[in-house]
């Protein structure tokens, strides 16, 4: 299992991934939190009525996704370089 923690602020939201068990940092992300789409999307969730404290929340998980896919494809992506180097070595 891995956890995935967002610590919102006003210029940057920055996302970092842990092991629970070891509580080894897996990889931080910062994300400039004025970029267009961050803040459209907060936006969004305000005009569909949510609350401050709520569009927070789902912009939140919006991120976490984010680096959740993100931390997919590089593990992707990690492992057929290995099949590769695998195939040249054999």
């Amino acid at each position: 299992m891995i956890v995935i923690g967002i610590d919102p602020h006003k210029s940057t939201h920055t996302a970092t991934a842990v092991d629970p068990v070891t509580n080894t940092d897996l990889g931080s992300l910062r994300i400039d939190a004025t970029l267009a789409a961050g803040h459209a999307y907060y936006d969004t969730k305000i005009a569909e009525g949510k609350s401050p404290r709520a569009a927070t929340r789902s912009l939140k998980r919006h991120l976490s996704d984010h680096v959740w896919r993100i931390m997919l494809t590089d593990e992707k992506r990690s492992h057929r370089q290995h099949e590769k180097e695998s195939d040249r070595a054999a």
